[in-house]
């Protein structure tokens, strides 16, 4: 299992309801986790509107439909997932509802999303370094695909904002509207810009351990100047400038985001929900008792 899908699959694992046995993932990708999860026992349905994610999905031996959200329905699950898919699809409001109204009591909708609306100057300092730095190892190739792909976004905040915001919901947006279905809710960070260089290693037996040494230190703040060596897990007491600035962007950088949401139908438990954000690092915050939906 790739670090990229161990990363998500663990996150889910978590969180799935004691008794869960019917799963439903809304946009698939090309289905490792609904194949993990599939050889785990679980019934799992996983609909796209992408023909090729859905042909890539089933070679992995996935229940796999074409369709869109929130047209589709088969049933009640036990969760429903939506693993970097939420921000777009629209409408949010509705497309949030279906999920609450199709699951069991006692249900869960998990959610998992990138807060890109937080990025800052000093995360996108960070980040670029970050790439460079692993680049002058060799073990990470910048193509001309690449470079257009991502690094050009870094170059300033507002080339950031410009290729995200067009008709993507914010992280805000979609914590304000699980809130309205969902009765707590409690903040959980996580690592994302591990996932934009993933494609770019070229050190295949190394890629996983680079890509988790780089989410370690989207998560873990520098609290000195040793800077983990992220192709050889070796570290350096000696950092040399680049790395400073590394280390001190690292130390105020924002963080991406995972979302987990919790609804309890019909008996009004206080089950938890879980929101990660990029912009604040509290755990165990509460929004007001939101509506039960009936």
């Amino acid at each position: 299992m790739r670090f990229e899908t161990r990363y998500t699959y663990d996150f889910i694992k978590r969180f799935l309801p004691p008794g869960c046995h019917r799963i439903l993932e809304v946009g698939c990708g090309e289905g490792e986790v609904a194949a993990c999860l599939t050889q785990d026992g679980y019934a799992v349905i996983v609909i796209d509107s992408d023909r090729d994610s859905v042909a890539a999905a089933r070679q992995l031996g996935v229940d796999a439909r074409v369709a869109t959200w929130p047209d589709f329905g088969d049933g009640h699950f036990d969760a429903v997932l939506f693993i970097r898919s939420l921000h777009h699809i629209h409408p949010l409001d509705e497309s949030i509802r279906h999920a609450a109204t199709g699951l069991v009591e006692g249900g869960l909708i998990i959610v998992e999303d990138f807060a890109y609306e937080s990025t800052d100057e000093k995360t996108l300092c960070w980040f670029s370094s970050a790439i460079r730095l692993i680049e002058a190892t060799g073990l990470l190739v910048v193509s001309d695909e690449f470079q257009h792909k991502v690094l050009s976004k870094t170059e300033t905040l507002k080339a950031w904002r410009q290729s995200h915001e067009e008709e993507l919901h914010t992280a805000a947006e979609i914590g304000a509207h699980l809130k309205k279905v969902s009765r707590r809710v409690i903040r959980e960070n996580a690592a994302y810009y591990f996932r934009y260089i993933a494609s770019a290693i070229t050190a295949v037996e190394k890629r996983d351990a680079i890509l988790q040494a780089f989410a370690e230190q989207e998560v873990i703040p520098l609290r000195t100047a040793r800077l983990m060596d992220l192709a050889g897990g070796l570290s350096r007491c000696q950092p040399d400038n680049c790395e400073k600035i590394l280390a001190a962007a690292l130390a105020s950088r924002y963080f991406s985001i995972q979302f987990f949401a919790s609804l309890e139908k019909w008996i009004g438990a206080r089950n938890p929900v879980r929101i990660g954000s990029s912009c604040a690092a509290v755990t165990g915050y509460d929004f007001p008792i939101g509506p039960i939906l009936e």
